[in-house]
């Protein structure tokens, strides 16, 4: 124990001290008034600080004043004190406050960090007192009794609409429902703020700071700081300050779910939804998680009265890392601690967590900002990583044991650099899966040339028909019209060149002559026009027709799809190709691919890739592979509408990113089987080699763009 050296430190007398329960565990409440901080610490730790009177020294207080402490802890607690301001530390004979509130690296990591950023706003605390009187009734029990009644009234609605809830989330992302999600989560997030503060000053609490958080330089809420909080002596009155915020977003969500269902489709409407969405499930996977400090995690310390669960669990990961990664010979820090099993858990699962998060959004930041997003990437690795290891390479010759953490050191960073290395040089080949529809080879769309009423329909859905055979007829009175007017103009002008052909008078004859060359053109082109109301077959085929029936006896203008006629036995398969993966197909014209239908995926048949259009599009060719048909692939509602739309789902709705289109053609075999045009299957296709960690990144980066795509959708 004589080695561990303190310098002499004297506690400042404006702290204060409350002693406080949880459970059967006791602790205290440190206050400091300066700096509106609050921190817990335990009962041989308060024994240590009050024998901090500048006097004693550092052997002296271990042996008289240690307690249960671990000495080789001293120097972190000292460090502790020291960085918070906490005690005097004697300079030239003086005893000052240290300079250094903060740690410097904690600084810099904070600073480089614009991951999660913070921007206070000042204290709300004079806002809360004047607003205290008049919402009080919605902090008390009757209001509660109506809160229950309308949380479990508008589950019920939101269970009752279930499908039609899910139906309208393709709205949710939307540009047209921009504003109203702002304006929802700007609405809610200051009220689930407001009632933290407000249940907090209801208690007697001060308020020190409100603020803005933001992610990846989104603000995705507010904060208020309630940490006075932690001076109330009744657990259920701080687990009240925690629920506040949430307790008022799953009122709003109830009150939102009965507006949503008894509105109509309009602005209302929207807004309501959106509450439903931002005051429900979105506080519920955020604000209730307790893996992170918000609200979850003081009620869930409150719930299991391990106060500073948090720290100690970090504490438990660190003891980890110092033991079993650097080698060092220390004892656990949790070794004397009650439910030592569940602070272990939740340490671990928090920093599991932390690091799924981080990277989480590191890799959004890259897919939606590409470069910038690189930039915020290597800020976040610098921090979380690279300042870290500096640290430690500074302590490095104050270290104990350091021949045992170098050799354990030697050994993982081996394994890691090994582990590194594989994941750049080892290539592989990843087979690609891409969705694909079998369509008809040629099949040509009969549309109307010249407008006019359907009289009648000479084919049937199904029927063949050979090139040339008259396929249906229709009627247009006034062609005939203008033909037999434009017939009698030339037989009119026609003779009046004879007379002035006898009289000589050739001016007049050639003006006539150039009239009579633009009639007869007028009449060609009529004469078309009245030819083309009779259609017939372009090539030899099967009728595929959908409702003619329903257009007979109408009018139809000219480019109205009727039906199309398409070669019965053959087929080919069109790929649609996300444009991350686009780049594998490139240059692949004539390569050999297998086709697996949906109906049967255990059989795979051959064909080669004849074609690759060079422009992706967002237009939905082929249904039978979204969701509108069942499929796989997302679509969003268009942003504007197409022109002509009506009800058809296809023309309302387009893809989330665009779409590559590529064809494939079957390999002719003997036993290739009848297949049916619009049958949907899968390529399974071999991409060009590459690393393991470039196949690492793609991977994730597909996962997470599906995971936006279904969100959207």
């Amino acid at each position: 124990m004589s080695q561990v050296k303190l310098p002499l430190l004297k506690l400042r007398k404006d702290l204060q001290f409350s002693l406080q329960s949880y459970g059967n565990q006791a602790c205290y409440l440190l206050e400091d008034p300066v700096n509106a901080t609050y921190f817990r610490i335990g009962l041989d730790e308060y024994q240590l600080l009050q024998a901090l009177d500048g006097e004693k020294d550092g052997e002296l207080l271990i042996a008289q004043h240690l307690g249960n402490l671990d000495p080789q802890q001293l120097p972190l607690l000292v460090h502790w004190l020291i960085q918070n301001q906490l005690v005097y530390i004697k300079i030239n004979d003086t005893w000052q406050l240290s300079d250094a509130k903060k740690d410097k690296f904690q600084v810099l990591a904070q600073a480089l960090n614009w991951l999660f950023i913070k921007i206070p706003l000042g204290s709300p605390d004079r806002l809360l007192a004047y607003l205290l009187p008049y919402l009080r009734p919605l902090l008390g029990w009757k209001f509660f009794v109506i809160w229950l009644l309308v949380v479990i009234t508008g589950l019920w609605q939101m269970a009752s609409h279930f499908d039609r809830f899910t139906q309208a989330a393709d709205q949710l992302l939307s540009i047209h429902n921009a504003a109203y999600l702002i304006a929802a989560w700007l609405i809610i997030k200051t009220l689930h703020e407001l009632f933290h503060g407000l249940v907090c000053k209801n208690y007697g609490g001060y308020i020190h700071q409100a603020g803005i958080m933001l992610i990846l330089f989104a603000p995705i809420g507010g904060y208020v700081n309630a940490t006075s909080s932690w001076k109330l002596t009744s657990r259920w009155q701080r687990i009240h300050v925690s629920f506040a915020g949430m307790y008022i977003e799953l009122f709003l969500a109830a009150m939102a779910a009965w507006i949503w269902v008894y509105t109509e489709t309009g602005q209302l409407n929207f807004l309501a939804y959106n509450v439903i969405v931002i005051a429900s499930i979105a506080t519920l996977l955020f604000n209730a998680n307790p893996l992170m400090r918000f609200d979850g995690y003081y009620i869930l310390t409150d719930m299991v009265n391990i106060p500073n669960l948090y720290t100690l669990g970090q504490k438990y990961v660190i003891y980890l890392n110092q033991r079993y990664v650097q080698g060092r010979n220390i004892p656990d820090p949790l070794q004397h601690q009650t439910r030592a099993w569940f602070i272990r858990f939740y340490g671990i699962s928090a920093l599991i967590w932390r690091w799924l998060v981080t990277i989480t959004l590191v890799v959004l930041a890259h897919l939606l900002w590409h470069g910038a997003g690189f930039i915020l990437a290597v800020l976040a690795a610098v921090a979380m990583v690279i300042l870290p290891l500096l640290r430690f390479a500074l302590q490095w010759p104050q270290l104990p044991q350091r021949t045992a953490i170098l050799t354990r050191l030697f050994f993982i960073f081996g394994i890691a650099g090994a582990v590194i290395f594989l994941f750049l040089h080892t290539h592989w080949s990843p087979r690609l899966i891409v969705p694909a529809v079998v369509d008809y080879a040629q099949e040509t769309v009969i549309r109307v040339d010249t407008s006019g009423t359907l009289r009648e329909i000479l084919v049937q859905t199904g029927q063949t028909v050979k090139q040339g055979d008259l396929l249906l007829i229709l009627e247009n009175p006034d062609l005939k019209t203008n033909y037999d007017d434009l017939h009698q103009q030339i037989k009119i002008i026609e003779l009046k060149q004879q007379q002035l052909l006898q009289q000589q008078h050739l001016a007049e004859y050639q003006a006539e002559a150039e009239k009579l060359v633009e009639l007869q053109r007028k009449m060609r082109e009529l004469e078309q026009q009245i030819k083309a109301l009779m259609l017939h077959a372009p090539h030899d085929g099967q009728v595929l027709m959908g409702r003619l029936e329903d257009n007979l006896q109408r009018y139809l203008t000219r480019g109205t799809e009727l039906f199309s006629i398409a070669e019965a036995n053959r087929f080919h398969i069109m790929l649609s190709i996300a444009q991350q993966d686009i780049d594998a197909f490139r240059g692949q014209e004539g390569a050999l691919i297998h086709f697996m239908r949906d109906s049967d995926p255990h059989q795979q048949w051959q064909a080669h890739l004849v074609q690759i259009k060079p422009t992706a599009s967002s237009t939905i060719d082929y249904p039978a592979l979204t969701a509108l048909g069942g499929g796989q692939l997302a679509v969003k509602r268009r942003a504007e509408p197409t022109e002509n739309q009506g009800n058809n789902p296809q023309e309302l709705y387009e893809h989330l990113q665009p779409r590559f289109v590529a064809i494939a053609e079957f390999k002719t075999t003997p036993h290739l089987p009848v297949f049916t045009a619009g049958e949907t299957g899968q390529i399974a296709w071999m991409s060009p080699s590459q690393t393991l960690w470039q196949s690492l990144q793609s991977s994730v980066a597909r996962y997470l763009q599906g995971i936006i795509d279904q969100s959207q959708w």
